[in-house]
């Protein structure tokens, strides 16, 4: 028995630092919350100069991450998003990368001032969101949505 000692010693040993598989909540939660799973539909650029296609902006709102939440019904994302509101990611185009939306566009919703992933969005203005009114290339082209 004590030959084998060593032998059973380096085997615990090489078995117990293994790290335990994810469960399905936070796999879940990795998928919702840093995964894109819809391409890009527009430039990084194009974010940053919609308000430009709003009737009656002339200038840049002041708060401008929170005129945006606002104008598309659209909240402030509860985890790391780099910027971007809840239902807005980074994603890739064909080629290079913008801004596509993700799960929590419809998915994620607030009470009260305070975001939740899954709550359903009953603010989202999907005839807003922008999408028809710029192109992934040129935020300058208009179509005829509002």
């Amino acid at each position: 028995m004590s030959r084998y000692a060593p032998l059973l010693l380096i085997l615990l040993a090489a078995t117990s630092g293994t790290a335990a598989e994810p469960t399905a909540a936070e796999r879940g939660r990795k998928a919702l919350t840093e995964t894109a799973f819809i391409p890009a539909f527009w430039s990084s650029r194009a974010v940053s100069q919609v308000w430009r296609q709003w009737d009656g902006a002339k200038e840049k709102p002041t708060d401008y991450d929170a005129a945006i939440r606002d104008r598309y019904g659209l909240h402030p994302a509860p985890y790391p998003n780099d910027g971007l509101p809840m239902g807005l990611r980074k994603a890739r185009y064909v080629i290079g990368s913008g801004v596509g939306a993700d799960c929590m566009l419809c998915h994620g919703g607030s009470i009260l001032g305070t975001s939740y992933i899954g709550l359903g969005n009953s603010t989202l203005d999907i005839q807003r969101r922008g999408v028809n009114r710029t192109t992934p290339r040129d935020p300058g082209l208009r179509s005829s949505v509002p």
